[in-house]
């Protein structure tokens, strides 16, 4: 019995050596691109860019990755479109969705969000003095578009208030 054990135990130790070997003719192996594509991805690709606030890109991941077809609440039986509302401390995101699960349409309400650096020179280029007070990012995604994005800012110097309206969206 003490030699089957000690047998075992040296065959083990004699494959080890082997595995520990120098092998140099180890060769690279090429694998083909793979693209790999989200669902709602081109909701994401319309509705983010640089100028973006953060809290609202996270909603607008939770919202383009969400298999509303897998849901108990889901029947597409029953509505055209499925709503299904995303809330942060700040703000809130609302998604309707097709029957196959894609984002048909989205609004976005959020306050004091972190405006982005390139909009901030520019209010404090062209206000000088004044101080933000506060401020509102609206967004409003429909028919594979986005069709409005906007800051409301508010400009406070002593008394005085004054509020900038930020239209992101070029005029067509």
């Amino acid at each position: 019995m003490e030699k089957v054990v000690l047998s075992i135990m040296l065959l083990g130790l004699t494959g080890l050596g082997f595995s520990q070997e120098n092998n140099e003719e180890i060769t690279a192996v090429e694998l083909a691109a793979v693209t790999v594509s989200a669902p709602n991805s081109d909701y994401l690709a319309n509705v983010q860019d640089q100028d973006t606030p953060e809290v609202v890109q996270q909603l607008q991941n939770r919202a383009a990755l969400l298999d509303v077809t897998a849901l108990l609440e889901y029947d597409k039986r029953e509505k055209e479109t499925f709503e299904t509302v995303f809330k942060a401390t700040n703000g809130s995101l609302i998604a309707f969705y097709a029957r196959n699960g894609q984002i048909v349409s989205s609004m976005e309400n959020f306050k004091d969000v972190v405006l982005p650096l390139t909009i901030r020179k520019k209010v404090f280029e062209v206000n000088s003095g004044w101080k933000i007070s506060r401020n509102k990012y609206l967004s409003t995604y429909q028919d594979d578009r986005l069709i409005k994005k906007l800051y409301k800012i508010h400009l406070v110097q002593g008394a005085h208030t004054k509020t900038l309206i930020i239209n992101l969206i070029e005029e067509e």
